[in-house]
């Protein structure tokens, strides 16, 4: 696999923020988040929950920043058999799996007064849609046993744990926070 293919096939995301009055509004596109595997376990009936950390940072003297605003959010991408659409919290259709918006963050900031700031805009995007508990089930399945045999020791219960852990894509953006055009009277 040559380094250009390798590169654009790991999940990414892009983000564009703007300044709208004491809040910043930012739109984060996800690449590459959604291969073939998952979209099939999410077409069988699993869910992916997505986790959104987001925060506006400001620089200070040096090579620290301020926090100014964070927040997190979650949501589930799954499935429509009626629809045959991936779609995010069950309403918000999904047209490309392979490049989609992850949804639009609005953070209040803790100063209002930013006029002269700069600032930035970060977010850490997770996806998991194998989780500990669905290794369960499957485990049980595949063995014809109980859900608490399969995962009733330390040992099964870490396996699971790093196997699911292993399965979760993340990834992470920033962008310079875009200010309001001055109309010229």
């Amino acid at each position: 696999m040559s380094p250009a293919t390798e590169v654009e096939g790991r999940p990414r995301a892009v983000c564009s923020a703007r300044l709208a009055g004491d809040r910043v509004v930012a739109t984060i596109e996800l690449h590459s988040f959604l291969d073939d595997d998952l979209l099939a376990l999410i077409r069988l009936g699993m869910e992916g929950r997505v986790r959104v950390q987001a925060s506006v940072m400001r620089k200070r003297l040096g090579l620290f920043e301020q926090d100014l605003a964070t927040q997190s959010s979650d949501s589930r991408i799954g499935y429509s058999s009626g629809e045959r659409q991936y779609v995010i919290n069950g309403r918000v259709r999904i047209r490309d799996p392979a490049r989609f918006t992850a949804g639009r963050v609005s953070l209040r900031l803790k100063d209002p007064d930013v006029s002269a700031m700069r600032l930035t805009f970060r977010a850490e995007v997770r996806l998991q849609v194998v989780t500990e508990s669905s290794l369960s089930r499957v485990a049980a399945w595949v063995t014809e046993s109980g859900e608490e045999s399969t995962s009733g020791s330390i040992l099964a219960r870490g396996l699971l744990s790093a196997v699911a852990e292993d399965l979760v894509r993340t990834t992470e953006c920033s962008c310079l926070v875009e200010r309001p055009q001055r109309s010229n009277p």
